[in-house]
């Protein structure tokens, strides 16, 4: 049973690693008919996406294990994705302004 220091830094350290996943390696979830969707741009966006809802899962379980449970409204969904999208900000920026990568 974790308690609610640990259940948080729990889940910033894995917002960390969650929000810059999409961005490092060429294909992370390599879904079939994705070259078709309108570029890699557009992939890693619903790549970075799913792991959002992904971390908001997991932060949810370990929030009820430190026993922090409570009731939630859009307030949190629209705070945690705007943290979520500035913990980003290294991979995309790794990703599209500093790497020079040729892209495809």
């Amino acid at each position: 049973m974790m308690n609610s220091k640990q259940a948080a830094l729990s889940c910033l350290a894995l917002a960390a690693v969650m929000a810059n996943l999409p961005f490092v390696p060429q294909r992370w979830l390599a879904l079939p008919g994705t070259q078709k969707l309108g570029g890699p741009a557009l992939v890693h966006l619903i790549e970075w996406f799913l792991l959002y809802l992904l971390w908001m899962g997991i932060a949810t379980v370990l929030d009820g294990q430190a026993g922090l449970t409570a009731p939630t409204g859009w307030q949190i969904w629209s705070i945690s994705i705007a943290f979520f999208a500035v913990l980003a900000f290294p991979g995309i920026t790794y990703r599209y302004l500093w790497s020079k990568k040729p892209r495809p």
